[in-house]
């Protein structure tokens, strides 16, 4: 007589005694066999046929009939194992929803490209394993050129021509299969992330950064989602790219749609977003399809969306509320589009719905998911991977025609327009031996592209230390007041306290600024700090809207 223990790891649920020559299966709603007991587990984590049992002359053959979770010793679905009939079996049919882990997976890798991303992966989960305890190592290898089938749940393939092998360093515990299961659910996001992002390069965005790479998938999972989404950043960051990298994974079949709000006059905007009849305005000589309707199961990109009119705003949150459009010239008839909508602008929209120039409840429609950009002067690993896939001549890039200092010179630099500026910079460069372009080389093509020279740059006014320690101060205490008191806690809250209150008070004590706004020589501002128009005019406002002392 052998006896078949049942368990959950949260508690027994049966005992049966199986003499020689008998059976039992296991299950929600097992299915019946003419030699074989049937017991009924009523538990949603036990499949409907889960598990048999026979006791022969000499063994126990234990199969698990492909179960969703498998059988504890363990056992993979469709597989068998045999035990001595001489030992009591203890069979565990399901893992406890505290100990599933589903949501306690590694952070993402962070990988440059296909060269080191199966090492980021390795890297990241032996680091997870080490952590909670799990004596294994994470071990890689190339796949072999010739099909072949294994059948080892340790060897997780990567979305490259290599194999992650999971190799236990002693005897694996009860824990082992769902660690092996966590392992597999992390490897197949890496491996979409890293697929997803491949065709981004494609799309000329480079995602060297750890910052970029959160932005797009930021992005990729607005789309996804269906959510709008709002990309905030200077003019020249990508986010064109990015709306166009939107609309290809929101799986819509319609087309992508650009306009930029800055281009067109009040009048003509309408139009082109909505639609015009023939005549419906002085010099319109034809009938026009209005942007809408040509994103008509698609994607609308509404680029400068800070420019827009309030009269047009208005016009807009309408549309966004219900669908809803009247073409111009055809007053009264409503039609409707189905459109995921991208907007995007170089201005502080918060600030913008401040001072009443942009509506708040237009903010909220376009929220849903909102994504800075970061200027090109945060990601010099972007500047860096930019320049090692740009040639100049063959088959040198412009990476390798930069000496030592040179590169220095190019990771300090402002790059005010940003991607538009680097690629001017690379257009610039000559062929010539690698490392071969000097500091003073770089720093003449460099000044080339720049509004304000590389080499005559107004220098700020003396400071002394108390007058820095102030500014400090004045920016903690204003923080404090805007949060109940509350201190900085996260990095993101640092990244607001510097951007929003510290980073303006700076601003307007080098660049002079006058006691009021009206009393401020906007011109001269970004001239005194070398600073691009957008900038300085975001900080000016922030400044004078929160932390002015006059």
């Amino acid at each position: 007589m052998t006896r078949i223990t049942l368990h959950t790891f949260d508690e027994v649920l049966d005992a049966v005694d199986l003499a020689l020559g008998t059976s039992l299966r296991v299950g929600r709603r097992p299915e019946r066999s003419d030699d074989a007991q049937l017991l009924e587990v009523p538990l949603p984590s036990v499949s409907s046929s889960h598990v048999e049992v026979r006791v022969t002359d000499a063994l126990t053959h234990i199969e698990d009939l492909g179960s969703k979770n498998g059988t504890w010793l363990k056992l993979a679905p469709h597989h068998a194992v045999q035990v001595s009939s001489a030992a009591d079996v203890a069979l565990y049919l399901a893992l406890p929803a505290s100990r599933k882990g589903h949501d306690d997976l590694p952070e993402d890798a962070v990988w440059s490209g296909a060269d080191d991303f199966a090492g980021s992966v390795a890297s990241v989960l032996e680091d997870w394993l080490e952590e909670r305890g799990v004596p294994a190592r994470i071990m890689t290898a190339e796949r072999p050129k010739t099909p072949y089938a294994v059948d080892d749940p340790g060897m997780v393939p990567l979305a490259i021509p290599i194999d992650l092998h999971v190799v236990p360093l002693r005897t694996t515990e009860a824990r082992w299969p769902e660690v092996l299961s966590q392992v597999w659910r992390y490897v197949e996001r890496q491996n979409d992330l890293f697929a997803t992002e491949q065709e981004l390069r494609r799309d000329g965005i480079v995602l060297a950064s750890p910052v970029m790479r959160r932005v797009y998938r930021s992005v990729v999972d607005a789309a996804r989602r269906g959510l709008r989404l709002l990309l905030l950043g200077p003019s020249g960051a990508g986010k064109e790219v990015l709306a166009r990298c939107y609309h290809r994974h929101t799986g819509r079949s319609g087309a992508f749609v650009a306009r930029n709000c800055a281009l067109l006059s009040k009048e003509f905007l309408r139009a082109e977003l909505f639609g015009a009849e023939r005549g419906s305005f002085t010099g319109s000589v034809q009938r026009i399809t209005g942007a809408v309707e040509r994103a008509q199961g698609g994607t609308l990109f509404l680029d400068e969306i800070g420019e827009l009119g309030l009269d047009m705003q208005a016009m807009l949150l309408r549309f966004l509320d219900s669908g809803e459009y009247e073409r111009l010239g055809q007053f009264g008839t409503l039609l409707q589009a189905d459109v995921g909508i991208v907007s995007a602008t170089n201005k502080d929209l918060r600030a913008s719905c401040a001072r009443g120039d942009f509506r708040s409840d237009l903010w909220y429609r376009l929220s849903i998911q909102v994504v800075d950009v970061p200027p090109l002067r945060d990601r010099v690993e972007d500047i860096v991977a930019y320049l090692k896939t740009h040639p100049v001549g063959r088959p040198s890039s412009a990476f390798d025609r930069l000496s030592a200092p040179a590169l220095e010179l190019v990771c300090g630099h402002s790059w005010d327009g940003n991607f538009r500026e680097l690629a001017n910079f690379t257009e610039r460069m000559s062929d010539g031996p690698p490392g071969g372009l000097s500091a003073q080389d770089c720093q003449e093509l460099l000044a080339q592209g720049t509004i304000h020279s590389v080499r005559s740059r107004p220098s700020a006014p003396a400071v002394d230390s108390s007058v820095w320690a102030d500014l400090a101060t004045r920016a903690a205490r204003a923080y404090s007041e805007d949060h109940a008191d509350q201190p900085p806690r996260i990095w993101d809250d640092v990244k607001e306290y510097i951007e929003k209150y510290l980073k303006p008070l700076l601003f307007a004590q080098l660049s002079q600024i006058g006691p009021s706004l009206e009393a401020t020589d906007l011109r001269a501002c970004p001239d005194r700090m070398a600073a691009d128009r957008a900038t300085a005019l975001k900080q000016i406002e922030r400044y004078f809207d929160r932390l002015s002392e006059g």
